[in-house]
């Protein structure tokens, strides 16, 4: 198993301390990938309100895949 080392976890977390000084809210994931084992790992640290974290989040999926459609029917159009 593809395994998040320490030293990036305490770095992480320090990161989510500080900018959290400066915001009601803050959600940092990160992942790392072992081609050896074929396997990503996930490492998630958050701090503040919750439910602002976890809405956050989910307007940021939609507005990725939003741009990502909407590039798709650029594409089409060009066709």
């Amino acid at each position: 198993m593809a395994e998040i080392p320490e030293a990036l976890k305490r770095a992480i977390d320090a990161a989510v301390d500080t900018v959290h000084e400066h915001c009601d809210s803050v959600q940092v994931i990160v992942t790392t990938y072992n081609a050896e084992q074929g396997e990503t790992e996930t490492y998630a640290k958050g701090a503040g309100n919750w439910w602002a974290r976890r809405g956050s989040a989910q307007a940021w999926l939609r507005m990725d895949e939003s741009r990502d459609l909407a590039g798709a029917i650029a594409e089409k159009r060009e066709e």
